[in-house]
């Protein structure tokens, strides 16, 4: 079967199957698979693939009709304009994360900040974006998971990112400075929202008790009790939980001035703890 011929066939597939990104899920699992550009393809288009990479294809195909995340398929996702290999092991980055970096580096621009710390780094897409928009800067990148710390190394290879320190912890039990900003994406689903759409993804890095919100209160209550608090902490966190997460600041970090950022769907998605200046 020729390049064009398969990629045809695999996008018809997935329309069948009601896969709204049919026609660039082909390309990619056909990329993926021959290893070949996009150009190569279009280039290519009579060109002959073999047998055994067809089979490859199709099995693909088949996974993805299952509902199997493409970036989990293709092991890779963009994310801020920068490629990181994706296993079954990390979550898959969002767009609304990169809402969470956008701010910090404005903060780091605006006062020169040199310390972060990133508690749940899984893929380490978040500390690994910062490291590659500032490479003076130093991180410390946490995840409770050994398998996904081991994808975020990978991936600070792959960007060639030399100042990120990788540590396994469960969020801040463990030695450390206190640094300029603490930022973190951790889990804040409750069981409740369990659906298809997420169903591969790793548990861990999804959900958080009844409310969603017990590893995000577990780590407030944890910066509360540092001597030396961050000048800046950011947390992402689902809308309905903006009430309930404002009481937790305020209650554990009295001190801290309080903002909250909306996504582009106009839902609250990033709060900003400061303990420097007034926004």
């Amino acid at each position: 079967m020729t390049n064009n011929k398969l990629i045809k066939k695999g996008i018809n597939l997935l329309k069948k199957a009601e896969i709204d990104s049919a026609f660039l899920d082909a390309e990619l699992i056909f990329m993926f698979v021959t290893q070949k550009s996009r150009e190569e393809l279009y280039l290519n288009p009579n060109k002959k693939i073999e047998l055994s990479l067809e089979k490859k294809f199709f099995n693909l195909i088949k996974k993805r009709i299952k509902g199997l995340p493409i970036a989990y398929l293709v092991r890779k996702k963009e994310f801020f304009g920068i490629n990181f290999y994706i296993d079954k092991n990390v979550l898959i980055p969002r767009p609304d994360t990169e809402l969470l970096i956008e701010e910090t580096i404005k903060i780091i621009k605006k006062e020169n900040y040199k310390n972060i710390l990133e508690i749940g780094t899984g893929s380490g897409a978040i500390s690994i974006s910062l490291a590659k928009f500032f490479p003076k800067i130093k991180i410390i990148a946490t995840d409770i998971s050994k398998k996904a710390l081991k994808i975020a190394e990978k991936n600070a290879k792959i960007n060639k990112t030399k100042n990120i320190k990788f540590v396994n912890a469960d969020l801040l039990n463990f030695s450390f400075k206190t640094p300029d900003i603490i930022i973190a994406n951790l889990p804040y689903l409750d069981f409740k929202q369990k659906n298809n759409l997420i169903k591969f993804e790793p548990k861990i890095a999804l959900y958080a008790g009844k409310n969603g919100l017990e590893i995000i209160q577990k780590l407030i209550k944890q910066i509360g009790k540092i001597k030396n608090k961050p000048k800046y902490i950011l947390l992402e966190f689902e809308s309905k939980q903006k009430k309930e997460l404002i009481e937790l600041a305020k209650k554990y970090l009295s001190e801290y001035k309080i903002k909250i950022f909306k996504n582009l769907m106009n839902k609250s998605r990033i709060i900003i703890l400061n303990n420097k200046i007034k926004f």
